[in-house]
């Protein structure tokens, strides 16, 4: 007799000894009432996919497998030979574009075969079992991201229906490479205030006391604890730190700036941090605050190549909205006392800059233009002049980012709203 094996169980077992305790004929449905793909039924489609090493082959017969496997014996062979090829080749790393592509379209359609139920215990054992790659590929799984762009919203829907099922895994193997990826992807929709004071807040607090851990996670630390204090005030010395990996910074930038700060009480720390991160950028020699393209090369040792360097102006646009944004949570007091030399101090500075010829990389003239006519705006509304009127063509005006540090052209997300 075979041993009738689930879940964690196959998850546990060697592959090779995997397959041979599972039985030769799967099913005693007649051959005649069987589905059949391509005049083949499930057990021969199962067997191609476990012996071909042609790679083509091989992700056409996971597909195949998919589209017939019909009992609960078939459908647990088919959720362990997805496992194995998911662990291996999940997260593109077959070799080349196309091949990649064809095992990516596959393990989806075979994901997608699978019931809620399933489809999360799978991913709960991946999470504590699984590999890099296995993690990577449900991190493109759960925006619905695959090699074709099939997408199946209803079953990602309502697997993130089921996400707090998650939290005790990510909480024991939130380090475990590829899950602080499955984390991001589903804390958006958490509830942080059910989230408080469970073992994934612990373990998230504890993580970033290590500086490169804190880094992994950051997103995910923003998020989840952007209302503490001391996590606030860890990243904050992340962002600053010269020493910090330009593409790092941007990364971090970005993440702090697209945080609801609405729903964050440190408006007085967040105002102070847009403003140190504006200097920052303004400074000379190695005390200089670098942001680089995210996706693009950075030479160890060399710097940051000119090419792939976001301009000070569009780092100082990011923090211009951010404060924009931001003054409504400020009092009146706070406006004029602080706020406006704020703003004085640093229009000053980037007038400075923009006129000093070694900076030239940094600037654009036209855009400097732009640039100071929303300072002066902003000091108007600092000062208490509630009639200012926010500058036509400005950036303020047009809400949104004029660029991508992602790539050389074009807004975040087309448009890059903040």
């Amino acid at each position: 007799l075979v041993p009738k094996l689930k879940g964690a169980d196959l998850a546990m077992i060697d592959a090779s000894d995997r397959e041979q305790l599972l039985p030769p004929q799967l099913s005693s449905t007649p051959k005649s009432m069987k589905p059949i793909f391509k005049n083949q039924t499930f057990v021969q489609w199962l067997r191609v996919a476990r012996r071909d090493r042609d790679i083509a082959t091989r992700s056409s017969a996971l597909k195949a497998c998919a589209a017939t496997a019909e009992t609960e014996e078939e459908i647990e062979s088919l959720i362990a030979l997805t496992r194995k090829l998911c662990r291996r080749y999940g997260g593109n790393v077959v070799g080349n574009e196309t091949d990649s592509a064809r095992f990516h379209t596959a393990l989806t359609e075979a994901i997608n075969s699978l019931d809620t139920k399933q489809i999360v215990e799978f991913i709960e054992i991946e999470i504590e079992h699984g590999t890099e790659a296995s993690r990577k590929f449900f991190d493109g799984w759960l925006v619905g991201l695959t090699g074709d762009r099939i997408r199946d919203l209803s079953k990602m829907t309502s697997v993130n229906e089921a996400r707090w099922q998650f939290v005790d895994e990510l909480a024991i193997n939130l380090l475990k490479p590829g899950n602080s990826l499955i984390l991001k992807r589903l804390y958006r929709s958490f509830d942080k205030e059910k989230l408080k004071g469970t073992d994934l807040a612990k373990a998230l607090k504890q993580a970033a006391v290590d500086p490169d851990q804190r880094l992994l996670l950051h997103r995910s630390i923003i998020t989840l604890l952007g209302d503490d204090l001391e996590m606030f005030q860890l990243l904050r010395e992340d962002l600053l730190n010269p020493k910090t990996d330009p593409e790092t910074r941007d990364e971090l930038f970005y993440s702090l700036l697209h945080h609801d700060h609405q729903q964050r009480p440190l408006p007085h720390q967040w105002q102070q941090l847009l403003f140190d991160v504006a200097d920052g950028v303004l400074r000379q020699g190695d005390q200089r605050l670098e942001f680089a393209r995210r996706g693009l090369s950075y030479h160890e040792g060399g710097g940051v190549p000119k090419n792939n360097r976001l301009k000070a102006e569009h780092v100082l646009t990011n923090a211009l909205l951010g404060l924009n944004r931001l003054e409504p949570q400020l009092e009146a007091k706070f406006k004029t006392e602080t706020l406006l030399p704020h703003l004085q101090e640093l229009k000053t500075a980037v007038e400075k800059a923009a006129n000093d010829p070694e900076r030239a990389d940094d600037f654009i003239a036209a855009n400097v233009k732009i640039l100071l006519a929303d300072f002066d705006y902003m000091s108007k509304k600092a000062s208490g002049d509630s009639d200012a009127d926010i500058p036509e063509g400005g950036f303020l005006k047009r809400g949104v980012y004029p660029w991508s540090s992602i790539s050389f052209g074009g807004g975040r997300g087309g448009g890059g709203v903040f």
